[in-house]
């Protein structure tokens, strides 16, 4: 291949990738747009941004958006929480302890992972029914921690089984309980694979949209995901105004925009701290 067919190949392969680039991040950018336009401007200035800026999108959305946002980062931050700690303990207890039936049970509980949550959809609602739980932070807090058990067990299993045994030897000779091994060996070197476990179980927490949909009701405790659907239905069709819609998306969308531009490094440790080894 000579020196010009190589610089058409890169220079060709730059282009796609600017457009894939553009395609990925033009969606968000016209959500932005569109959110400081007015319901003229949006009609007919519809690609490009428009001028002036109508800041008082913001400020008719931001007090109905704000509590939705509160509730989404209370369940999440609290469910993290909970997934990240009993993942760890048991994905400690599943590499580093010996009792009978440990792989049997292991493997069952691994297999989890195959069945699809929609199936588990109507027994769970049963149960959270039952416990009276319905329209409390708890009817999603609790299965979202149960949930999330199977794969948090799973990435820090595979962490823990790699540390040499030395280390925990020395620290029982010390006097260090089961505990202390756990928490001052096991939780202290797993910091990037706790940053990568709490990385993907705050993404699945805040998107998710079925469970409080059919299990809240009450305002109070609605989370964003289903406040958007809410706060859009509010809009009837012949009066809708898409510079406040869009201004509502935007604020929804930019607590997972924070979580993205701030953990992404951390992301990016805990799977070469070899959380994905099997």
């Amino acid at each position: 291949m000579n020196s010009k067919s190589h610089k058409i190949l890169k220079y060709s392969g730059y282009f796609f990738l600017a457009l894939i680039v553009f395609f990925t991040f033009y969606p968000f950018l016209f959500m932005l747009i569109t959110s400081f336009k007015s319901l003229f401007q949006f009609y007919h200035i519809f690609w490009r941004p428009a001028w002036p800026l109508h800041f008082e999108n913001y400020r008719e959305v931001l007090p109905i958006i704000a509590p939705y946002i509160w509730n989404s980062v209370l369940v999440t931050v609290v469910s993290v929480t909970g997934i990240v700690f009993l993942g760890a303990l048991s994905g400690f207890i599943f590499a580093r302890f010996h009792f009978p039936g440990k792989k049997l049970l292991f493997y069952a509980v691994i297999s989890l992972m195959m069945v699809p949550w929609i199936l588990t959809l109507i027994p769970s609602f049963m149960v959270v029914k039952r416990l009276n739980l319905l329209d409390t932070y708890w009817v999603m807090i609790l299965p979202y921690i149960s949930g999330g058990q199977v794969l948090a067990i799973y990435i820090f299993h595979s962490f823990f089984v790699t540390l040499p045994e030395e280390l925990f030897e020395s620290a029982r000779m010390d006097g260090w309980g089961y505990f202390q091994q756990f928490w001052h060996i096991g939780a202290a070197l797993s910091k990037p694979v706790i940053g990568l476990v709490a990385i993907v179980s705050s993404l699945a927490v805040w998107n998710n949209f079925i469970w409080p949909l059919v299990t809240t009701t009450d305002e109070k405790i609605t989370v964003l995901t289903v406040g958007v659907m809410r706060f859009q239905s509010s809009f009837s069709f012949g009066s809708m105004n898409y510079g406040e819609l869009f201004a509502g998306y935007t604020l929804a969308s930019l607590p997972l925009l924070i979580i993205f531009l701030f953990a992404v490094k951390q992301f990016m440790r805990g799977i070469t701290a070899g959380a994905l080894k099997g």
